[in-house]
C-alpha cells in the first residue's frame, strides 16, 4: 500500500494553513490601513497649504501620490475579500469584476483556507461532476450519515477512508479504463473512480498512464475478483476479509431502529435536486443541503459543496422530505426498473461486507441505468437501442488511447469503409440492407470516426506531389526520407542527407536537413496538376507520434528497406499489426501489394485482398519478393535510372514501381541472408520487408526499433525523432478486421420495418412537412407535375451546385463551365472505352409563371410551427427563433441532431457522441445545452423547444413537440407511399423525395457525427427505394418527366446507385430520348472513374446499355 500520511497530522496541517491564512488575511485587512496611516503622507498636508508651489518640492507630494496608491488597493482587495465572503456565505460563486480578478483570487485563496479542510478543497479542484456516478453502495463500506448534531473525529474518516475498496497499482501500463472495467465492468466508469481519488491528476486525465504503487479508491460497488462482476465487494489492501451483509433499499420498511434518521444513498446520475423530488419538493433541496452539510464523505473530507456529491454518500431527510418517494417518483422508478440493463451490468444481489451494528445504514439495491448507446441503431424506431458492449480485454490500449494519435490510421480505414459501402450500394437489392457492425466493432468505428485526420493526408499528399513535379522541372532526383513529421497546418521531411530545398519546401541556411511546407504556401500545385502526378513517396506509413506536440510520424519503407521491430514481443506484434492494417486501407498508394507470411497479421488477406496475399511457405514468399526485386533492377537499367527515386519523376515504365511488402513475424534461415542482403543493396527497389524476427540474424543496415512498453518513447535512427510507437493490441485488430470484412460483404440485410401507426400518432404533431418543400397541388397531364417543376429550379441548380461547391475534387462529378453537353453518335463501346467529362443534366421544363402556388393538404401534415432539424442533406436547423455564435453553432447543430435521432438519452450518451473518448467537464456540457435551447427558442406557450432536464418526468433530454425532423416525416411518406399502390401513395412517395437536398449528413465536419454512420446508411437505402418504387410506377404510367425526377432526387443522395442510373436510362429510351441516355450514360461512367477509383460498371447495368443503345456498325469501302 502506499504511504499515508497520518489523520493527526494532516489535521495539524490544516490547522497551520488556516491560521497562516487568517494573519495574512488580518494583515492585509487591518495592517495596511494602520501602516498607512502611521507612516504614510495624507492627502490633508495638501489642503493645509504645506505645499507651495513657489518653493522647492521636498518629497511630500511624491509621498501623498504614494499614500494615495496604498489606500486604492487596500480598498480593492478589500471589496474582493467582501465579494468572496458574501459568497461563501450564499454558497455561491463571487462575480468576477475587471481588473479585480488577482485580487479575487487571492481573497479566495485566504478565505478558502480558513474555512475549507485541505481534503475538501483538493476534491473541489478536480472540478468532478455534479451527479453521482455509481448505482449501488454496500452497507458497511462508508460510517452512516450523522445527524445534525453529532460530529465526526478525525479517526472515524479515517476508518471511514480505510473501508474503501482498494487496488494498487502494479503495472507501468495501467489505465484508468482498465480499472473501470476490471472492477466496475464498464471502462465508461473510469470517472467515478477519478471523483474518489482528486490528487492524481493522471486519473482525471483519463488517459494517462497510473504511477506504479499508487492507490486508488473504488467505488463502493467494486468486483472484488476483477471480473467486472459486481456481485462481490473488493476488499480492501488491508487484508481483512469482509463480513457478510446483503444489499436493500432504504425504505421505511426495511428500517426497523426508530431511533435512526429516513435517509438516502446517493446513486448515479442523482442531485440534491432529483433526491429532493424524489420525497417531496425539488425546491426543498437547500433544506437537504442543510441537513447535510459538513457530514463525513465517502473516501475522507465533509460535505461543503451542493454541487458536488459522491457516489455512496448517505443523506439525512430533512423534516419537510418523507422518506418514501411520492407516487410520481415511484412510478418513475418503475418504469427505469421496467427497462432491460446494459449488457455488461448483472445484477447484485450477493454477500457484501457488513458494518458494526448501529454505524451503518442499509444501502438501496437499483439496477444499472441504461443510457442510450454512444453509437445509435441505424433507425432509431425504438426510444432505446441496446447499450454498447464494452471491450472485453484489459489491454493497456483502451479505445480512447488507440485512436486518439492514430489519425492517419483512422482516416485510411474510415475512408476504405466509404468506399466499401458505396459498392454495397450499388449492389443492394431494393427493400434490403447493407450490414453494419454492432457491438465493439461498432464502437471501434465511432472512435476511429472521431479520431481521423483527413485533411492531414490531403496536405501531405498535395506537398508531396507538387516535390514531384518541381523536382522533375529542375532535374533533381527526389530525397531520400528518414521521417515525415504531419501537423495540424504543415509537413515537415526530415531528409537522409542535407541538400538544398525544392518548392514547395523551404528550410533554414543553418539546417537543409529539415524541409518544412505549410498548408498556406502558394506554392502547392492546383489539384488539375496534381492528378496527373503520381505519389513520389507511396511506402509512406504512420509509425507513431512525436514525444512532445503529439504530431503524426511516417516513415519511407522503400528507404528503410528492413523495419525490424524487437523488443517487447508483444508490443512488436501490435506495431506490426498497426503497420499492416495501415498499408491495406491507405489511400497514399494508389496501389501496393503485401504478402503476409504465415501468421502474420491474420485475417488481412480476407479483408483486403485487392492488396494482401497469403503465403503459408516462407521460402515461397522469399522468392516471390527476389523475383520482384529483380524484375525492377532490371527495369531501372533498362530506362538509364540510376535510383528508384529518380525513376519515379519519370513517365517511361510508372507501372513497375508498384511497392512489395512483406510481413512476417519470423524469417527462415536459410534463404534470408541473401534475400536481406539484395534488398538493402544499391540500388533500392520498391521493396520493404517487416518483421520482428531476431535483430542479430540481420544485415547491419536493417532499421531495429526496440519496442518497449507502449508508454516509453523509442528514438528513430537518422533523425533522432523522440516517437511514441503506435500499435493495435488484438482486439482492436480483429476489430478493424471485422470492419474491413463486413464492409467488402456481397450479401445484404433484411430492412427495418417502418414506423408504425402508433408510432406516427406520436410524432404527427411534431413532424410536419418543412415549408422548403410543400406539397403539389396538381398535375399536368403532358408535362412534368407541378411539384417536380417548383423543386426543378432549387434542385438543379441551388442544392445540386452547392454540393458540388463544397465537394473536393475528387466528388466534383459536373463538367467545366463552357462543356458541350455531350459527344453525339456514341454507342455502349465508346462510353466504357474512353468516359469523357459529364455533361450537365438535361434541364426540364420550368413552370409557368402564372402556376398557381401548391397548397398544402391536411392529410399530409401543417406547416411547421417550430424549428425542423433537417438531415437530408446539409445538416441544418431551420426556423430557430434564437441567435447562436457562428463559432459555436456546429456544437449546437450536431447535439440537436442527435436528440432528433435518439430522444430520451442522459448526460453520459450525449458526451459519448459530441466528445467521444474525451473526459467531458459538465460545464461544457451545460454550455453547449444552454446556448442550444436558447437558439431553438420558445414555443407558442411560452414553453421551450428545447425543455429542461428538470422538467423532463424522466430526466432525460429530448427535443420539444413541436420540433420537426425532415427524417421522421420521410418515413412516415415513405410507409404510406410503399404500402397504397394507388394515387395517394404516389403522392405521399413524391412528397418523400421531396424533402431530399442532398445526401444525408451532407457537408459536416469529418470528425463530428462519428455517432451518425449507421443513421447516414439507413437514410441513403431508404432514400434510394423510395426513388427507385416512384421511378419504376411512374415509367409504368408513362409518366417519363415523373420517373426521370424521382430517380435524379435519389441520385442526390446517392450518386453511385446504378439501380437509379439504369431507372434513368430506362425512362430516357422509354421517351425516345436517345442523346439523353448516352448522357447519362456517360455521367455513369464518370462517377465509377472518379467517386469509386474506377470500379467497374456492374453487370445488369452493361448488359441494358448494351440493349438500349445501337449498334456500333461496321464502315464498308
Amino acid at each position: 500500500m502506499a504511504h499515508r500520511t497520518p489523520a493527526p497530522v494532516r489535521a495539524l496541517g490544516a490547522i497551520l494553513r488556516a491560521l497562516l491564512g487568517a494573519c495574512t488575511l488580518l494583515a492585509l485587512l487591518a495592517g495596511v490601513p494602520y501602516l498607512l496611516l502611521a507612516v504614510g503622507h495624507q492627502p490633508t498636508e495638501l489642503a493645509h497649504g504645506t505645499l507651495n508651489l513657489l518653493q522647492q518640492d521636498d518629497g511630500t507630494l511624491f509621498f501623498v501620490v504614494l499614500t494615495c496608491i496604498g489606500w486604492a488597493g487596500w480598498a480593492a482587495f478589500t471589496l474582493s475579500a467582501a465579494l468572496e465572503l458574501v459568497a461563501l456565505l450564499r454558497r455561491r460563486t463571487a462575480p468576477a469584476i475587471s481588473g479585480l480578478r488577482s485580487l479575487q483570487s487571492l481573497a479566495s485563496f485566504l478565505i478558502g483556507g480558513i474555512v475549507l479542510l485541505a481534503p475538501t478543497a483538493a476534491a473541489a479542484a478536480t472540478g468532478g461532476p455534479a451527479v453521482a456516478a455509481t448505482a449501488s453502495h454496500a452497507a458497511g463500506d462508508s460510517a452512516a450519515a450523522p445527524s445534525p448534531a453529532s460530529t465526526a473525529s478525525p479517526q472515524t474518516s479515517e476508518a471511514d477512508q480505510d473501508r474503501w475498496p482498494e487496488h494498487t497499482v502494479t503495472s507501468a501500463t495501467e489505465l484508468p479504463w482498465d480499472l473501470a472495467e476490471q472492477y466496475l465492468g464498464d471502462g465508461k466508469r473510469w470517472k467515478d473512480i477519478a471523483a474518489l481519488n482528486p490528487g492524481l491528476p493522471q486519473l482525471a486525465a483519463g488517459d494517462q498512464y497510473l504511477p506504479v504503487g499508487a492507490t486508488i479508491k473504488l467505488p463502493a460497488d467494486a468486483d472484488a475478483a476483477g471480473t467486472g462482476d459486481r456481485g462481490q465487494q473488493h476488499t480492501s489492501q488491508t487484508g481483512t476479509p469482509p463480513p457478510s451483509a446483503e444489499l436493500h433499499t432504504d425504505t421505511p420498511a426495511s428500517k426497523e431502529k426508530a431511533e435512526e434518521p429516513a435517509s438516502v444513498t446517493v446513486q448515479e446520475g442523482d442531485s440534491l435536486w432529483t433526491i429532493a423530488d424524489d420525497h417531496g419538493d425539488p425546491k426543498d433541496w437547500p433544506a437537504l443541503y442543510e441537513e447535510n452539510r459538513g457530514a463525513p464523505l465517502p473516501g475522507g473530507g465533509k460535505f461543503t459543496d451542493p454541487d458536488l456529491i459522491h457516489p455512496g454518500q448517505k443523506l439525512a431527510l430533512p423534516p419537510q422530505l418523507t422518506s418514501e418517494p411520492p407516487a410520481s417518483s415511484q412510478e418513475k422508478k418503475e418504469k427505469k426498473e421496467e427497462q432491460p440493463p446494459a449488457p455488461d451490468d448483472k445484477d447484485t444481489t450477493t454477500k457484501a461486507p457488513e458494518a458494526d451494528p448501529g454505524t451503518a445504514d442499509e444501502a438501496p439495491e437499483t439496477a444499472p441505468d441504461a443510457s442510450a448507446p454512444g453509437t445509435p441503431a441505424p433507425v432509431p424506431y425504438e426510444d432505446h437501442a441496446p447499450a454498447r458492449t464494452a471491450p472485453a480485454s484489459h489491454s493497456a490500449l483502451a479505445p480512447a488511447a488507440v485512436w486518439t494519435g492514430a489519425g492517419a490510421l483512422a482516416a485510411a480505414l474510415v475512408g476504405t469503409l466509404a468506399t466499401r459501402r458505396m459498392l454495397q450500394q450499388r449492389r443492394r437489392r431494393p427493400g434490403r440492407r447493407i450490414p453494419m457492425p454492432t457491438g465493439r466493432p461498432a464502437a471501434t468505428e465511432q472512435g476511429l470516426r472521431a479520431a481521423q485526420h483527413p485533411s492531414g493526408f490531403s496536405l501531405l499528399n498535395a506537398t508531396l506531389r507538387t516535390l514531384a513535379l518541381n523536382a522533375a522541372a529542375a532535374d533533381r532526383p527526389l530525397p531520400a526520407l528518414d521521417a515525415v513529421v504531419l501537423h495540424e497546418t504543415k509537413v515537415d521531411l526530415h531528409l537522409a542527407e542535407p541538400q538544398a530545398p525544392v518548392k514547395p519546401f523551404t528550410a533554414t541556411s543553418a539546417d537543409q536537413s529539415v524541409w518544412t511546407c505549410s498548408a498556406s504556401s502558394t506554392d502547392i500545385a492546383e489539384p488539375e496538376q496534381l492528378s496527373e502526378t503520381e505519389m513520389p513517396y507511396p511506402a509512406l506509413v504512420s509509425l507513431g507520434w512525436t514525444e512532445t506536440g503529439g504530431h503524426l510520424v511516417l516513415i519511407d519503407l522503400e528507404h528503410i528497406g528492413i523495419l525490424n521491430l524487437d523488443g517487447n514481443r508483444d508490443t512488436a506484434r501490435q506495431v506490426l499489426q498497426a503497420i499492416a492494417v495501415e498499408l491495406a486501407s491507405t489511400p497514399l498508394a494508389g496501389h501496393l501489394e503485401l504478402t503476409a507470411l504465415a501468421d502474420a497479421a491474420p485475417g488481412l488477406d480476407t479483408a483486403a485482398p485487392e492488396r494482401v496475399a497469403r503465403i503459408a511457405d516462407p521460402s515461397a514468399a522469399l522468392t516471390e519478393v527476389a523475383a520482384h526485386t529483380a524484375d525492377q533492377r532490371n527495369a531501372l537499367a533498362a530506362i538509364g535510372a540510376e535510383t528508384l527515386r529518380a525513376a519515379r519523376l519519370l513517365d517511361d515504365a510508372a507501372g513497375a514501381w508498384t511497392p512489395h511488402i512483406l510481413l512476417a513475424q519470423d524469417l527462415p534461415g536459410d534463404a534470408t541472408n541473401s534475400l536481406l542482403d539484395a534488398l538493402t543493396a544499391e540500388p533500392r527497389t520498391a521493396g520493404a520487408v517487416i518483421t520482428t524476427h531476431a535483430a542479430a540474424a540481420l544485415p547491419g543496415l536493417t532499421w531495429t526499433l526496440d519496442c518497449p512498453d507502449a508508454e516509453q518513447p523509442i528514438v528513430l535512427p537518422g533523425s533522432h525523432l523522440p516517437v511514441r510507437l503506435q500499435g493495435l493490441a488484438d482486439e482492436h485488430f480483429a476489430d478493424a478486421i471485422d470492419l474491413l470484412t463486413l464492409a467488402a460483404s456481397d450479401s445484404d440485410v433484411p430492412a427495418p420495418a417502418w414506423p408504425t401507426d402508433a408510432d406516427d400518432a406520436e410524432t404527427s404533431a411534431s413532424s410536419p412537412v418543412p415549408a422548403a418543400s410543400p406539397p403539389p397541388a396538381d398535375e399536368r397531364e403532358d408535362d412534368l407535375p407541378s411539384e417536380y417543376a417548383e423543386l426543378e429550379e432549387a434542385d438543379e441548380q441551388g442544392a445540386a451546385d452547392s454540393e458540388r461547391a463544397k465537394a473536393p475534387a475528387k466528388e466534383q462529378l459536373q463538367p467545366a463551365p463552357g462543356e458541350p453537353g455531350g459527344p453525339t453518335g456514341l454507342t455502349l463501346a465508346d462510353v466504357l472505352a474512353e468516359p469523357s467529362e459529364l455533361p450537365a443534366p438535361p434541364t426540364l421544363p420550368a413552370p409557368p409563371a402564372n402556376a398557381p402556388a401548391p397548397q398544402p393538404q391536411e392529410s399530409l401534415g401543417t406547416a411547421p410551427t417550430g424549428p425542423t432539424v433537417l438531415l437530408l442533406g446539409p445538416v441544418s436547423v431551420d426556423g430557430a427563433a434564437g441567435r447562436i455564435d457562428s463559432s459555436r453553432r456546429n456544437a449546437g447543430t450536431e447535439l440537436v441532431a442527435f436528440l432528433a435521432l435518439n430522444p430520451g438519452v442522459d448526460h453520459h450518451a450525449i458526451d459519448d457522441a459530441l466528445w467521444p473518448g474525451r473526459l467531458v467537464r459538465k460545464e461544457m456540457r451545460n454550455a453547449v445545452v444552454s446556448r442550444t435551447r436558447s437558439w431553438l427558442g420558445k414555443d407558442t406557450d411560452g414553453h421551450p423547444h428545447f425543455p429542461r432536464v428538470q422538467d423532463a418526468g424522466d430526466s432525460r433530454y429530448r427535443l420539444g413537440p413541436q420540433v420537426s425532423c425532415d427524417w421522421t416525416r420521410f418515413q412516415h411518406l415513405a410507409r404510406t407511399g410503399l404500402t397504397h399502390h394507388d394515387e395517394d401513395g404516389t403522392l405521399a412517395l413524391r412528397h418523400a423525395l421531396s424533402l431530399v437536398r442532398g445526401r444525408p449528413f451532407g457537408s459536416i465536419d469529418p470528425t463530428r457525427y462519428a455517432w451518425a454512420e449507421p443513421a447516414i446508411q439507413e437514410m441513403v437505402s431508404a432514400i434510394v427505394d423510395v426513388a427507385y418504387e416512384l421511378s419504376t410506377r411512374c415509367r409504368e404510367a408513362s409518366d417519363f418527366p415523373g420517373a426521370l425526377w424521382a430517380a435524379r432526387r435519389g441520385l442526390l443522395a446517392a450518386e453511385e446507385s446504378e439501380l437509379l442510373h439504369r431507372q434513368l436510362f430506362l425512362a430516357h429510351h422509354a421517351a425516345d430520348d436517345l442523346e439523353g441516355l448516352r448522357e447519362a450514360a456517360t455521367r455513369l461512367a464518370r462517377i465509377n472513374e472518379q467517386l469509386l477509383d474506377g470500379a467497374d460498371m456492374e453487370a445488369e447495368t452493361a448488359e441494358l446499355l448494351r440493349n438500349l443503345l445501337p449498334r456500333p456498325t461496321a464502315r464498308t469501302r
